[in-house]
Formats: structure tokens, C-alpha cells, sequence
């Protein structure tokens, strides 16, 4: 019922905190994981699919379609991808307590 949406930007920093919280989440709601930028960013994408491969809920997008708008419009391409009657957004810095 719930879709938790997470742009990634240079996140590499918060990668291990990151997939630590989604683990739990991944067993409640459908996880869409992205980076804006074309060739991977820093390569947290490509990690975190690898991390998290074993979680079926959990998809990772390792580019938006090309969205030349910055963070804005990141954040709608990934929005159009929710499915889900709920969506909410878990920023990549983030730790949910």
C-alpha cells in the first residue's frame, strides 16, 4: 500500500545507514531507490542494488530518465513511478529513529 521513494545524490557517505533502514521498511512497503545521473553518480545505486538484492520490495533505478531538471525533477520522475495509493520519501541523509 505504501511506496517509500529514495534519490540518491553523491550518497555514498550514508550508504551503510541507508540500506540498514531499509531493510525493516522493505518487509511494509515497496521501495524505489534512484539516481539522477546518467552514469551511476558515485556508484551508490549500483551498491545498494547489490546490498539489497535480496529484498524482493526493493527496486533500485540506477538513472531516472533523463530529467535535465535538477533535484525537482528527479524527484517527479520518480514520483510517476509509484504505484501505491501512499508514497512517502526517505531522503538519502536521513535516519529514521
Amino acid at each position: 500500500r505504501t511506496t517509500i521513494l529514495v534519490p540518491l545524490h553523491r550518497s555514498r557517505p550514508w550508504r551503510a545507514s541507508l540500506a540498514a533502514q531499509l531493510r525493516p521498511l522493505a518487509a511494509v512497503a515497496r521501495i524505489l531507490i534512484s539516481d539522477a545521473d546518467a552514469d551511476g553518480g558515485d556508484g551508490t545505486a549500483a551498491l545498494l542494488a547489490r546490498d539489497l538484492a535480496d529484498l524482493p520490495t526493493v527496486t533500485v533505478i540506477a538513472a531516472v530518465e533523463a530529467t535535465g531538471g535538477g533535484w525537482v525533477a528527479h524527484a517527479n520522475a520518480l514520483l510517476a513511478r509509484a504505484t501505491t495509493p501512499y508514497v512517502m520519501w526517505l531522503p538519502h541523509d536521513d535516519e529514521i529513529g
